[in-house]
């Protein structure tokens, strides 16, 4: 959703995109392949970035390639998690994490026609 790891702190990416960051990075260093989806929020951003601890972002195209408020995305998380089960059909993970209400609904959507294992943590009840 909009957590990017990427993201650096102000504005509408603040403690969650932190929390993310640092989450990916200790569960890569524990041995795990890591992936995080994040909506596309620039044109020029590359599908997938590869950061230095063996995390990979992957950008997903939903809604316009730019900046949104946190108020304009549920209207792009259905197209998020259509994406996300195309993806996941391929090969999907053993697990999904969502943070915040949004990436869950997006997540709910990938993960249930292949049946992969959805953990969801809401960061802001």
């Amino acid at each position: 959703g909009h957590a990017s790891p990427l993201s650096e702190p102000g504005g509408d990416a603040g403690g969650l995109n932190v929390y993310v960051a640092r989450l990916a990075e200790e569960l890569a260093a524990r041995g795990h392949d890591v992936t995080v989806h994040t909506r596309r929020d620039a044109p020029d951003l590359p599908a997938r970035v590869a950061l230095p601890g063996g995390v990979v972002v992957e950008h997903v195209p939903a809604g316009p390639p730019e900046a949104l408020p946190v108020e304009g995305l549920l209207p792009h998380m259905g197209g998020f998690g259509a994406h996300l089960a195309r993806v996941w059909a391929r090969e999907g993970p053993d697990v999904v994490h969502a943070h915040f209400w949004l990436s869950g609904l997006a997540a709910r959507t990938g993960v249930r026609p292949h049946g992969i294992h959805l953990v969801q943590t809401f960061h802001t009840l």
